[in-house]
């Protein structure tokens, strides 16, 4: 169950509805009891990408739940104490993180074949980790179907290897399969791990940027408090 956040932070995915373009955030801020969230983003995709009365998708995993809530932007202050979106939540689902290493939400189509059949199918990958993906087809298969997958990653080149259903979700008239790979050969490997590191990167590089939001914050309340304190001596000695 998630419950209140504080300024820990929760990493995250934002997109608006219909978009298909996510964006790091931080979820600093959840209360259940209020269906409230506040998400930390970058400043640079506030006035061009987000207004209120969106509808907006929020995914987060950790080590041991994953969660997507989807809510309408209520709020969207620009400050120097607060950088963030205020979500009212409308629909939320949990589910078990069942992956060993850290998982990336990215959008990125592919090609999916049954090996035994040799036909072709057209998927999604939605997320993906050094040891498997998440994909969505229009097309039924059966749990451990081993799949010859083609990912079409422009940034980094196409991935292939073979991999083997582990679960299998219905939504509405597609599926969901949380996939294993279990071959891969040494140059699509390159690749992968190439685009693997691109990701931690790009990660690493927005939780410093909410670092250092942070540490301003920080800086300006002391400074505040600071410039309070030199008030009240001043009107001390005026007494």
């Amino acid at each position: 169950m998630i419950v209140s956040l504080d300024d820990s932070s929760l990493f995250c995915k934002v997109c608006v509805e219909g978009t298909n373009k996510w964006l790091d955030g931080v979820l600093i801020h959840v209360n259940i009891e209020k269906n409230l969230a506040d998400i930390f983003l970058s400043t640079r995709h506030f006035k061009s990408l987000f207004s209120e009365g969106d509808i907006i998708i929020v995914k987060s995993i950790d080590s041991e739940q994953e969660f997507t809530f989807k809510g309408v932007l209520s709020q969207k202050i620009i400050s120097m104490r607060r950088q963030s979106i205020t979500i009212e939540i409308r629909e939320m689902s949990e589910f078990k993180n069942y992956r060993n290493s850290e998982r990336f939400q990215v959008i990125y189509p592919a090609i999916i074949q049954q090996i035994t059949t040799q036909v072709n199918s057209s998927g999604i990958l939605f997320d993906i980790s050094s040891g498997g993906v998440l994909m969505i087809s229009p097309s039924s298969y059966e749990i451990n179907t081993a799949l010859n997958i083609e990912i079409f990653s422009a940034a980094d080149g196409n991935i292939s290897f073979v991999g083997k259903i582990l679960r299998k979700t219905k939504i509405n008239a597609r599926y969901s399969y949380g996939i294993i790979i279990e071959e891969i050969d040494h140059p699509n490997s390159l690749i992968f791990n190439k685009l693997i590191q691109s990701l931690i990167e790009e990660k690493k590089g927005f939780l410093m940027e909410f670092q250092r939001f942070k540490r301003l914050k920080a800086m300006l309340y002391i400074f505040m408090m600071m410039i309070l304190v030199l008030i009240v001596v001043y009107l001390v000695r005026l007494i």
